[in-house]
């Protein structure tokens, strides 16, 4: 995520922001915050796991992030369908476990 080109986007007019959480959810935090406009999760690259994938929603949805434009990190899971509920409920209730109960996994140790 770049916060310049984020700058630059809303400089010209944007109506909403769509960035990738990326690995410095500080940051992220820092850009949604200091946004005039929605900012929606920007899906990237395939993740490693499913998990990864969620908990970069919860950390978004956390910071502030209203939205979500994911499509490889949908697409190309085994259950599409599973995947969209465990994300619709990673950015609304910001609970990674329930995302992940979503898919049918066990939820981690507390």
């Amino acid at each position: 995520m770049n916060a310049d080109g984020a700058r630059i986007a809303l400089e010209h007019g944007a109506d909403l922001l769509k960035l990738e959480v990326g690995g410095d959810y500080r940051l992220f935090g820092d850009t949604v915050q200091a946004s005039p406009v929605p900012v929606f999760v920007l899906g990237g690259p395939k993740r490693p796991t499913q998990r990864e994938t969620l908990a970069d929603v919860v950390a978004a949805a956390e910071a502030g992030a209203v939205g979500l434009t994911i499509g490889r990190n949908v697409w190309q899971q085994r259950d599409p369908r599973r995947m969209v509920e465990a994300l619709r409920t990673a950015l609304a209730e910001r609970d990674l476990d329930r995302a992940m109960a979503r898919l049918g996994a066990v939820p981690s140790a507390v």
